[in-house]
């Protein structure tokens, strides 16, 4: 988070009694400091695995800038400069001139409960996801990150959501998502477990009671939040559902709506909305 954004997150959160009354939209959400030699390691890795063009460039006819909503990774898009025209791709012209950047960071909690590399399960996510062009196509992966291509796009906000066709796409390539035979780790009701651990730690770190008091939380305070956690527990475990693979941050910022005009044929499935195409991501 910027340090203007933390700021008046702050005084936000001080002067609000309801979630209601938070202007998410407003919050510039950024992980960690942007790495002095950004550049020389943004040029470093499309050298690497995109070749092509990038193989003529230097760290000053590229252009790198910081993309804000990662609250685990910090995301980069990485473009040659205007002067690189058309004609400098030559044979290898199937090369992208822009591309997104995801730099892994550390994992808030490890939901997967696996020991060794906490992001070989993501890996294994996004590679099935984009060859099964649902997701962002992938150009390259590494140990500390991916290179995927990058879409001029919207999130799948309110006016998005009042759309009949982009509502219907979204929810045909969650049920596509969620029938894709992935190999993960199964668990049973691992959302309950990431409750209460969540559920503690804000307990005893923060005093929720006390804390909604001093602050005059409205909600926090007309209801237990105990109660409550324990009451979808309960519910979670008296469904009758099959296990299958799910997007487990399922929300309008990892929704992508991008016109077809921004996007290159076969990179991912689009369902003629209007010329409008839908891609799942998880810029976590």
């Amino acid at each position: 988070m910027s340090e203007k954004a933390a700021k008046k997150s702050l005084q936000t959160l001080k002067d609000c009694k309801r979630v209601e009354d938070v202007n998410f939209a407003e919050l510039e959400i950024i992980r960690g400091q942007t790495p002095d030699d950004i550049n020389d390691r943004c040029l470093q890795l499309c050298q690497q695995y995109l070749s092509g063009i990038w193989s003529q460039q230097t760290a000053d006819t590229i252009h790198v800038r910081r993309l804000t909503g990662g609250l685990t990774n910090q995301l980069y898009h990485c473009s040659l400069n205007r002067q690189s025209s058309d004609t400098d791709v030559g044979a290898e012209g199937c090369a992208p001139r822009e591309v997104a950047i995801r730099l892994y960071g550390s994992k808030y909690v490890n939901i997967n409960g696996t020991d060794g590399n906490e992001r070989l399960t993501d890996i294994i996510i996004a590679l099935l996801a984009s060859r099964s062009r649902l997701g962002p196509k992938i150009y390259g992966l590494f140990e500390g990150g991916e290179i995927l291509a990058y879409y001029k796009h919207r999130p799948f906000h309110v006016s998005e959501q009042q759309n009949p066709r982009l509502v219907s796409q979204v929810f045909t390539k969650l049920a596509r998502f969620h029938a894709m035979d992935v190999p993960v780790r199964r668990r049973h009701h691992w959302l309950a477990d990431m409750f209460d651990r969540f559920y503690e730690r804000a307990d005893t770190t923060l005093g929720i009671n006390t804390m909604a008091k001093e602050l005059e939380c409205e909600t926090f305070i007309e209801y237990d939040i105990g109660l409550e956690k324990d009451w979808i527990k309960a519910l979670i475990a008296r469904t009758d559902s099959p296990m299958v693979f799910t997007h487990n941050d399922f929300r309008s910022s990892n929704i992508m709506i991008v016109d077809n005009k921004d996007m290159m044929d076969g990179e991912v499935e689009g369902e003629d909305s209007d010329g409008q195409t839908v891609v799942f991501c998880d810029f976590d």
